[in-house]
């Protein structure tokens, strides 16, 4: 059980039912914790103190945002103008980085040697793969050259890394050969020390966290603000393909926006989009609302990170700013705040959404089974029909095919946004993506579910479903989408005419338009394309292409090498980037293979199978650990 509260009295009730379930040794950790978020929010407010009093002389900001991402914004920034030196190492000129005397901007990580220890026992690596693009130096260099130090920081990295690291473990006798294989592998795992400590609770002082909890009252509504998983505080606002991500349960982009939930919005008389003043003492903010199946009732959701002023093109004006009603209390920031009013005005605005439709209604789109039903076999998929409208197709060497696991998708991008980058695909902007002109060739469909244990969300991620009977490829009048010999339904970029019949007639919906001409003048954005994918011009129907790229490109090198293709050696974009393992690709007519393994499974299943188009995307139906009956499904 865990908790994102910042009060000590939610953190002691989380530890107890931790306790009581037997969770520490098992499902917590305590002896390898977390070591991220370690920042103190008492000494940042005492360090505004004593700025304000004289007593700092000196100050180096290192990506961070104080300026902006606090609530304490203003009083910051009036105190930092009384600090006599203020450097900041900040890569771009951002709210806090423009107050400073000198900006001695820092490497891109991609451009720069690093280490970190997110997780204590775990080392990991940060290697340059770009020389820098602008005129930056590592900040540690910085640091060393002030200070008379004329080495490099790879060499400070290798020798702290030799002293303090390589005998942390005892397999590899040679440190050249032990920063080898952790330069391969981008982490090193320390031996667990054998001391380890038996986690024990205290429970004094438990009554009071629960008494001091039911004592405080809330006469009005909670404002819960939190962080998006796109661009997160607002350090990746001028991201514009962050910025276009959809939201995984909202399915908005472009803006933050108050979530309400159905019955709070009724009582409120509050409608989709409607603007709302949100207030609390003297701060007021408006935000259009947004109604959230699932949500608490009389809460408020609202996402921190947006409203910046100095973020770039991308990220100025991009929504609000929420920090402002972030609290201090008891030496913590606190991200929800009680006793919180929402009125309605006459105002609306533009919430761009890439999914309208809330639920799958009747239709049997997520296939689920309970863990009881999966465990015993009982709940088998039924088999697609074997009639056939079309002379069969012909595979001689390999037929590509994919399979989703539903039961371990959660929803979290990865897949569209990796897809977004391997294919140069471009972003349209908010006014497009309200117009349904959004180009992801990836989605992820999320659906509501009202169960009796309360709104549930099923995802289910759409790529092209590489149709064997191919519906877009009867209706092209200029052959533009065609049928591969490997099962691949091909676009031809330079034959497309854009009537657009291909994309009526996919009963998937997963083909896009380019409705305008999108510029790639800018030679360092340019860098940014794949040079492997062509990029499509206005008036041209474009989709997934099951990475065709790198297809090929394993084809030739096994084919130079005098081998065949290894299972697992082909992976798409979306698949190499899930988190969860979700996806599993490869070749169908290997027998043996992984995708094949996954599609003889009793979970497998395909979507509009009754359609007889014969996908080659198949899904893994979602196993949800709770007990239903069948009239429940």
């Amino acid at each position: 059980v865990v908790s994102g509260s910042n009060d000590s009295d939610v953190q002691q009730i989380v530890n107890s039912i931790n306790s009581a379930l037997n969770n520490y040794g098992e499902t917590v950790d305590i002896n390898s914790p977390s070591l991220q978020s370690q920042g103190n929010d008492k000494e940042f407010v005492e360090l505004i103190r004593e700025m304000n009093d004289g007593e700092v002389a000196a100050i180096f900001l290192l990506n961070l945002n104080p300026a902006y991402d606090s609530y304490l914004s203003q009083n910051f920034a009036e105190a930092l103008k009384k600090v006599p030196l203020k450097i900041s190492f900040n890569p771009t000129l951002d709210e806090t980085a423009s107050l400073a005397d000198y900006n001695c901007p820092n490497h891109h990580s991609l451009e720069a040697w690093d280490d970190a220890e997110a997780v204590s026992g775990i080392f990991s690596f940060n290697q340059p793969t770009i020389a820098p693009l602008f005129g930056t130096r590592a900040y540690q260099e910085s640091l060393m050259r002030w200070s008379g130090d004329d080495r490099s920081f790879y060499d400070v990295l290798r020798t702290s890394w030799q002293e303090s690291l390589f005998t942390k473990q005892t397999k590899i006798s040679t440190f050249a050969d032990f920063w080898d294989k952790s330069l391969h592998d981008g982490v090193f795992v320390a031996d667990a020390p054998s001391n380890t400590v038996p986690a024990t609770f205290n429970s004094d002082g438990l009554n009071d966290a629960i008494d001091r909890l039911r004592s405080k009252k809330n006469s009005g509504v909670s404002l819960a603000l939190y962080p998006k998983t796109s661009i997160r505080d607002g350090r990746f606002a001028n991201s514009p393909w962050l910025q276009e991500l959809p939201d995984p349960i909202s399915k908005a982009t472009w803006d933050n926006y108050a979530c309400v939930s159905p019955d709070t919005a009724k009582k409120l008389n509050l409608t989709d989009g409607q603007i709302a003043v949100i207030k609390r003492e003297n701060k007021a903010m408006e935000l259009p609302v947004l109604i959230q199946p699932g949500q608490s009732d009389d809460s408020i959701a609202v996402a921190l990170g947006y409203g910046r002023t100095k973020a770039g093109k991308a990220g100025n004006g991009v929504g609000v700013n929420a920090f402002p009603f972030v609290e201090y209390v008891d030496g913590t920031f606190r991200y929800e705040v009680s006793n919180v009013t929402i009125e309605a005005t006459p105002k609306t605005a533009l919430i761009a959404k890439t999914q309208i439709a809330e639920s799958a209604g009747e239709r049997p789109l997520v296939e689920k089974m309970s863990l009881a039903e999966f465990a015993g076999g009982q709940h088998q998929i039924k088999e697609p029909e074997t009639e056939k409208l079309f002379p069969a197709h012909e595979y001689p060497v390999h037929k590509w095919g994919m399979a989703i696991d539903l039961a371990a998708c959660t929803g979290c991008n990865s897949c569209v946004l990796s897809c977004q980058a391997e294919n140069n695909i471009p972003v349209v902007g908010k006014e497009e993506v309200a117009k349904t002109r959004d180009m992801q060739w990836l989605r992820i469909d999320r659906y509501y579910e009202e169960t009796p244990q309360g709104t549930q969300v099923d995802f289910q991620p759409l790529p092209c479903m590489q149709c064997e009977n191919a519906s877009c490829e009867m209706v092209c009048p200029v052959l533009a989408t065609v049928h591969s010999s490997e099962g691949l339904n091909m676009q031809v970029y330079n034959r497309c005419v854009g009537t657009r019949y291909c994309a009526n007639n996919c009963a998937y919906k997963v083909r896009h338009f380019n409705w305008f001409e999108y510029p790639h003048d800018d030679p360092i954005a340019n860098l940014a394309l794949n040079p492997d994918v062509t990029v499509r011009t206005r008036g041209v129907m474009e989709k997934c292409t099951f990475c065709v790229q790198r297809i090929e490109e394993k084809k030739i090198e096994a084919r130079n090498e005098g081998r065949p293709i290894k299972d697992g050696e082909i992976q798409t974009a979306c698949q190499q980037s899930c988190p969860a393992d979700a996806i599993t690709f490869g070749d169908t007519k290997d027998l043996e293979s992984m995708v094949n393994e996954h599609k003889k499974s009793g979970r497998n299943y395909i979507l509009l199978d009754e359609l007889n188009t014969k996908p080659a995307v198949s899904y893994l139906a979602k196993v949800r650990n709770r007990d239903e009956t069948k009239e429940e499904h």
